[in-house]
């Protein structure tokens, strides 16, 4: 992208310098217009989500995010460019996920986020909502929004396992979990 950015900045750029080595002082307001076209070129090249390439899901084992009740998970993220990995770090608030499903419900909670740029890795400590289900199907992708702008990570499924604080679907008349 930016070869291309190079390419339609450098005549503008040798314009500008021929017209104010010619002293066409009468063209100043195309001069100003043409130096704050490059100037939001520039600030646009420079935000975070414009600059980032990817973001992938490094998991511990396996390749789903695995959940055990409400318990706080790591999560880790491959990023590039690796420059970033602390940049998406300071800016955690700009970081959620989204649902396959779209829905508000259940949610993953980014709590913690650290970023490693020699290794280009961000990790995060996510806190699952309590209304996952045992057996559900779920997916979520890391978003990264700016300035309205927003990167998403390819969706990773979520395997939920069972704990003592989960609401486990219970026959009514014996007590036993029931048999679908």
């Amino acid at each position: 992208m930016i070869p291309n950015i190079r390419k339609s900045v450098i005549p503008v750029f040798l314009l500008v310098l021929l017209m104010v080595a010619c002293g066409k002082d009468d063209n100043s307001g195309e001069i100003d217009r043409e130096k704050q076209r490059l100037d939001s070129i520039e600030n646009s090249m420079n935000t975070i989500v414009r600059q980032l390439q990817s973001l992938v899901y490094v998991p511990e084992s396996g390749s789903d995010i695995h959940l055990c009740g409400t318990d706080p998970v790591t999560l880790r993220y491959r990023v590039e460019p690796k420059r970033l990995a602390t940049e998406l770090s300071n800016n955690m608030t700009q970081l959620s996920f989204e649902s396959k499903a779209f829905t508000a419900t259940p949610s993953l909670t980014v709590t913690q986020a650290s970023g490693d740029n020699d290794a280009g890795v961000l990790t995060l400590t996510v806190k699952p909502s309590d209304d996952f289900v045992v057996g559900g199907d779920y997916a979520f992708a890391l978003v990264f929004s700016e300035d309205g702008t927003s990167f998403v990570s390819a969706y990773v499924p979520v395997t939920v396992e069972a704990d003592d604080t989960m609401n486990v679907d219970k026959d009514d008349d014996t007590g036993q979990e029931d048999a679908e």
